[in-house]
């Protein structure tokens, strides 16, 4: 999201709005691969009964991939939060 506002920010032709929904779109997205990743990690520790190690560096992944989606949760809800008030206004 921040990446979406400098980007905004630096380009003439890139507004602040879209700019943010673009960085929440890619903040879910990303945030849904690396929960897939750290899945696919504490599987492979699971599966090999810890001798692949990483269990630990897999659970602080899957726990980042939560704060990534809540961030992109709560950007995608002050957006939609946003649109509103602007309808209401114009009404």
């Amino acid at each position: 999201m921040p990446a979406g506002a400098a980007a905004a920010e630096l380009s003439a032709e890139l507004d602040l709005l879209p700019g943010l929904g673009a960085g929440v779109g890619a903040g879910a997205l990303l945030g849904l691969l690396a929960l897939a990743l750290a899945r696919r990690g504490e599987a492979r520790v699971q599966w090999t009964l810890g001798r692949s190690r990483g269990g630990r560096s897999a659970r602080v992944g899957r726990c980042l991939a939560a704060l990534a989606l809540c961030a992109a949760l709560t950007g995608g809800l002050s957006l939609v939060f946003y649109a509103l008030l602007v309808a209401l206004k114009d009404s």
